[in-house]
């Protein structure tokens, strides 16, 4: 696999909201897609990130047809295993704590979004320290969007409900999207 990067866009979210959309990211000069997201925080101790993929009208893409597993290593103990089919978006890409800002950190790999006759794949890892447990964890994650629809873009949320993407100042949650020549 080539391993030049070309840089696509950076997004900023600078306050407490609900979800985040990315649109416009995915296009067909590539297959395949790296996104970075740096200094992602939340309100909320204990909250997961969702990923849900954008259509070409950049509606949000809720059926259904969502598969993914991971594998969520923690410090201080045991592993978890997470497994979901026929979702309606990707749970669990990364874990947030509030008591930490600026409390993760997430490479997605996107396969495939622009090609209307393949799946769309995508595999993660992340990092997050939940200091009010005393603890680093990291997670693995592999996942499939099992339509063939096109994909162009993205908005991240989360799983369980009443928290926000937070961030503040100069603690900014930023998103870098590259293609992968």
């Amino acid at each position: 696999m080539a391993t030049n990067l070309q840089f696509i866009k950076q997004v900023t979210q600078s306050s407490s909201v609900t979800t985040f959309t990315v649109e416009n990211c995915f296009n067909s000069q590539y297959d395949v897609y790296q996104i970075l997201i740096s200094k992602a925080d939340s309100n909320s101790d204990n909250l997961f990130l969702k990923l849900n993929f954008l259509d070409t009208s950049d509606s949000v893409i809720t059926d259904s047809t969502y598969d993914m597993a991971s594998l969520r290593l923690v410090a201080s103990g045991s592993f978890v295993e997470d497994k979901f089919t026929n979702q309606t978006g990707f749970r669990r890409v990364a874990q947030f704590d509030a008591t930490d800002s600026n409390s993760a950190g997430i490479n997605i790999m996107v396969y495939n979004p622009n090609d209307s006759s393949s799946y769309t794949f995508i595999t993660a890892q992340s990092t997050t320290g939940v200091p009010a447990a005393a603890l680093m964890a990291g997670t693995k994650y592999i996942g499939v969007l099992k339509n063939t629809e096109t994909v162009t873009g993205l908005r991240l949320g989360f799983t369980d409900s009443g928290g926000n993407l937070s961030s503040g100042g100069i603690n900014d949650c930023i998103v870098n999207v590259y293609g992968v020549k």
